[in-house]
């Protein structure tokens, strides 16, 4: 059959949303550079102000030049989705089967780039903990320690108090959600959150559990807290098309992704290596 019958603009936005629904750590950085990607390869200008300095008043004013430095945020990642399916205009008519397939497309394509950005933990200004000495969580106690020492962290190097968060895994999660007092799960408002990996605000932090933390062997886990000027991310869903595939009788559906991340303010994001203890 033909596919004049594909709708494009339905599915690019089908596509768009659930990414955002999906994705942790791309959602926790500065999205401001979006909108005019046109192809992989493309760069995102960046400035960023350098300091200015407050002298004192003698009588006579000396003006310093307005200096700043540029940041690329190079759009270098390319990831793509395909799939056969045997009647576009049957599938349209059912829509629930039109979201399932392209959840499942969104799902893959905002786990690769969530991978991407939780990488970013080695760009960290502050770490806390190594490889060779791990800070030991095992109790509710060191859990919410940990939260602590991170937040000393990023106030001493001047980061904003407001929007702060922390990323951890599931057995971090665990430890957090054994103290009611720490977290409440019984509000509604919180509860929907909670779609995006939220799972309530610990310590100045917005906590987020994710299964992307990276670990060694899931014995050492790199859990990163920041602001939300920390690091920038930029995608773009470039293409979603349709067509006939010559090797049988069925339409392909396919669409192609391109992002890129960066760390733009390293003193803004603190990495601690962490275990089980």
């Amino acid at each position: 059959m033909a596919t004049t019958a594909f709708i494009p603009k339905i599915w690019d936005a089908r596509i768009l949303e659930n990414l955002n629904k999906t994705l942790v750590y791309a959602n926790l950085c500065n999205r401001d550079y979006e909108g005019e990607i046109t192809a992989a390869g493309d760069t995102v200008h960046i400035n960023k102000l350098n300091g200015l300095t407050v002298k004192k008043y003698s009588g006579t004013i000396e003006s310093e030049d307005l200096n700043g430095e540029t940041l690329d945020l190079v759009i270098d990642q390319k990831n793509y989705f395909s799939f056969k399916v045997p009647d576009i205009e049957r599938i349209q008519a059912k829509p629930e089967m039109v979201d399932a397939a392209m959840r499942e497309a969104a799902y893959a394509l905002s786990d690769e780039a969530d991978k991407t950005v939780a990488a970013l933990y080695e760009e960290a200004g502050t770490n806390i903990g190594s490889d060779s000495a791990s800070v030991k969580i095992g109790t509710t106690k060191k859990a919410y320690d940990a939260l602590i020492d991170m937040g000393v962290a990023l106030t001493e190097n001047n980061v904003p108090t407001m929007g702060r968060f922390i990323v951890v895994p599931a057995w971090f999660e665990g430890l957090l959600r054994s103290d009611d007092r720490l977290i409440s799960t019984g509000d509604a408002s919180a509860e929907a959150a909670r779609i995006n990996g939220y799972l309530g605000r610990v310590a100045g932090f917005d906590v987020f559990v994710s299964n992307n933390v990276p670990n060694t062997s899931s014995k050492l886990y790199k859990i990163t807290a920041g602001n939300n000027t920390a690091m920038a991310y930029a995608q773009q869903v470039l293409n979603t098309e349709a067509l006939r595939d010559p090797a049988s009788f069925s339409d392909l559906v396919r669409g192609l992704m391109v992002y890129g991340a960066k760390v733009v303010q390293p003193n803004a994001l603190v990495c601690m290596t962490a275990d089980k203890g």
